[in-house]
């Protein structure tokens, strides 16, 4: 499965985020692109076991198995 993450710069930190489901959104700030991803990891991984439990979205997300879709928000790039 993909999922789209949709990053934007800020000063000196990347913002990544997880759109289209409405129970749950993953939102997350780091240094790098590969950071990010591990933290987006790590949050749907907690919701999964937590708050997700009854949500088949997320719960069908093998998060080992996950590919990830770059999307930039070029506006909020060329801004800063």
């Amino acid at each position: 499965m993909k999922l789209q993450v949709i990053i934007e710069k800020g000063e000196n930190i990347l913002y990544g985020r997880i759109e289209g489901n409405k129970y749950f959104v993953p939102v997350t700030a780091a240094e790098t692109k590969k950071e990010v991803v591990e933290n987006l990891k790590m949050l749907i991984m907690d919701y999964q076991k937590h708050e997700g439990k009854e949500d088949k979205f997320w719960a069908g997300i093998d998060v080992a198995g996950v590919e990830f879709e770059f999307h930039y928000d070029l506006q909020a790039f060329f801004k800063e």
